[in-house]
C-alpha cells in the first residue's frame, strides 16, 4: 500500500491493476491519470507484472498482484484506504474469485474503512451484503453515467453508498428521489481540462444539500464554500 495525496483516502491498496475502459473494449477514459502513470513513470514495473492474459506490452491491461493481498494487515492504525485506484476491480474482467478474496480481507481488517469505486456498478450488488468496514462506490462524469450509477447503487446493500462526480464534465440534474449516502466532486485535471459550468456545479450541489447528502469537494474545484465531510 502507499500513502495517497488523494484528499479524502489515506491510503491506496493495489491487489489489481489496469482497466479495459468503461465498455470493457480496450477504450480507455481520456482523462484516466492511472492510464498516464502506467505508460509513464510505472511503465517498466508494470510490464514486468504477467497480465490476466499473459504476458502483455500494454502497462495498462489489467494484472493480478497476490503479493500485495496482505497489505492492509501491515497497518494498525485505522485508516481510509481507497481500494484499486489503479483499475478496475469490478470490470468484467476481473474474476468473482479474487473480487471476494479482496472483499473478504476488506472484512478481516474491521478497523479500517475501504473505499471501493468502480465505473461498473452493474457489478456491485453480487456481493451483497458488503462488510460494514466497506464503502461502495460508482463513478460518474455526466448525465449518463450519473444515472447509471444510481440506477445500480440502490440495489446495493452497504453502510455507506456513495458516487465519485470526478472529473465533472456536463451537466447533471439528479433525481429528486435519487438517495446517496456521501458525494465527491472535482474537475479534471491534466492536459486539455475544462471546469465545469458553475451552473452546473451549483444544481448538483443544490440537491445534495436539500438531501442532507455529505459532500466532499475536493481543492481542484475552487468553490467558494470548502465543504469536506464525511458519512457519520
Amino acid at each position: 500500500m502507499n500513502k495517497t495525496k488523494i484528499e479524502w483516502a489515506d491510503y491506496t491498496w493495489n491487489p489489481v491493476t489496469g482497466c479495459l475502459g468503461p465498455r470493457g473494449d480496450g477504450v480507455r477514459c481520456s482523462y484516466c491519470y492511472a492510464n498516464r502513470l502506467a505508460h509513464g513513470r510505472l511503465k517498466k514495473m508494470y510490464w514486468e507484472q504477467i497480465s490476466f492474459t499473459g504476458t502483455s506490452s500494454d502497462p495498462f491491461a489489467p494484472r493480478w498482484w497476490p503479493e500485495r493481498l496482505e497489505q492492509p494487515f501491515t497497518v494498525l492504525k485505522p485508516s481510509r484506504i481507497f481500494v484499486v485506484d489503479m483499475g478496475d476491480l469490478f470490470g468484467d474482467w476481473v474474476s468473482s474469485d479474487i473480487q471476494e478474496h479482496i472483499i473478504r480481507i476488506a472484512r478481516h481488517c474491521s478497523w479500517h474503512t475501504f473505499l471501493f469505486l468502480t465505473k461498473w456498478p452493474q457489478n456491485l450488488a453480487q456481493f451483497n451484503p458488503w462488510p460494514k468496514n466497506c464503502w461502495v462506490g460508482a463513478t460518474a462524469t455526466d448525465q449518463e453515467s450519473w444515472d447509471h450509477a444510481l440506477d445500480h447503487l440502490k440495489r446495493v446493500e452497504a453502510s455507506v453508498r456513495y458516487v465519485s462526480l470526478e472529473p465533472f464534465l456536463g451537466d447533471v440534474v439528479p433525481h429528486p428521489n435519487h438517495r446517496l449516502d456521501w458525494l465527491i466532486v472535482g474537475v479534471q485535471t491534466g492536459p486539455g481540462a475544462h471546469p465545469p459550468l458553475r451552473g452546473h456545479v451549483q444544481t448538483v450541489l443544490g440537491w445534495a444539500q436539500y438531501r442532507n447528502v455529505p459532500m466532499f469537494l475536493k481543492d481542484n474545484l475552487h468553490w467558494p464554500e470548502r465543504r469536506q465531510e464525511y458519512p457519520d
